[in-house]
């Protein structure tokens, strides 16, 4: 399975958070590229960062950087894709159905290779169209191993023929296209899956480089309503408030989803 970390302005080994988890293991690192503008090569390559390793995109906007990932994943004989943000810390539960206490995996090469395996796994085993990491955030407030028919964001691995086949596409939107995406697919019938066993953290939106360089409160809210005229039976525009993340959109424009209100509404169309 091909392993995409889009990146933007983040060019440092210390900023490549999600790059160091994943080249804890060599067989994961033969299948990952960072996935960035012409600018930021150089920097990269300076980072030590191989030049195989490295995708060229010319496109701007992590929703047409994303498609751009799918695209060329939709064209392989094996067209498994996990998507990454560049900025995340791994964890694992310490016991699965006995306790939801994490413990880091993003120094652990072995664990790694199980995380990818495990969503790889449902893919191709189970036939998901979709699937991927739940945040740390929240958690622990799951006892089960993984989730059906839910949120995903940040983390999360696609069959990309499929989404070609299906034409559903993350530049659809400018942000949220990851939302877009799994609503596209939730009411056509097609549930995902979501690790509880794994999850990722991050170091806070709106850091330094990434969308922070072109997100505004406008595009904000337009894309909020924007998938709201989409999908407008199960997403609510509303006013959100963050403490500890999102700088400079601490209070912003953004949406609550019904994600299995979502699902359940393909199967009543397929009954009838």
């Amino acid at each position: 399975m091909m392993i995409a970390i889009p990146t933007k302005g983040r060019t440092t080994l210390a900023q490549q958070w999600t790059w160091r988890a994943i080249t804890s293991s060599k067989r994961l690192q033969r299948d990952t590229y960072l996935v960035c503008p012409p600018e930021d090569q150089k920097g990269l390559r300076a980072a030590g960062i191989p030049a195989s390793n490295i995708i060229i995109v010319k496109v701007s906007g992590i929703a047409a950087v994303r498609q751009a990932i799918i695209d060329m994943a939709s064209m392989e004989a094996k067209p498994y894709v996990l998507m990454l943000d560049d900025d995340m810390l791994f964890y694992r539960r310490a016991s699965i159905r006995k306790t939801t206490k994490l413990v880091g995996i993003s120094e652990n090469g072995a664990a790694m290779e199980q995380m990818v395996s495990t969503l790889e796994r449902w893919l191709t085993k189970d036939k998901f169209v979709a699937v991927g990491l739940s945040a740390r955030q929240g958690n622990n407030h799951v006892f089960e191993p993984y989730v059906d028919a839910t949120r995903m964001m940040n983390a999360y691995a696609f069959n990309a023929k499929t989404l070609r086949d299906l034409g559903i596409k993350f530049s659809a939107m400018k942000l949220m296209e990851d939302f877009y995406v799994t609503l596209s697919l939730l009411t056509r019938g097609f549930p995902n899956r979501v690790s509880y066993e794994y999850c990722w953290n991050q170091r806070g939106s709106g850091t330094k480089g990434g969308c922070s360089t072109y997100r505004t409160p406008e595009l904000q809210a337009e894309q909020a309503h924007r998938l709201h005229k989409f999908f407008p039976d199960f997403v609510k525009v509303v006013e959100k408030t963050s403490k500890s993340s999102w700088k400079g959109l601490q209070t912003r424009t953004d949406v609550t989803i019904q994600w299995r209100k979502a699902f359940q509404f393909s199967i009543s169309e397929m009954e009838v």
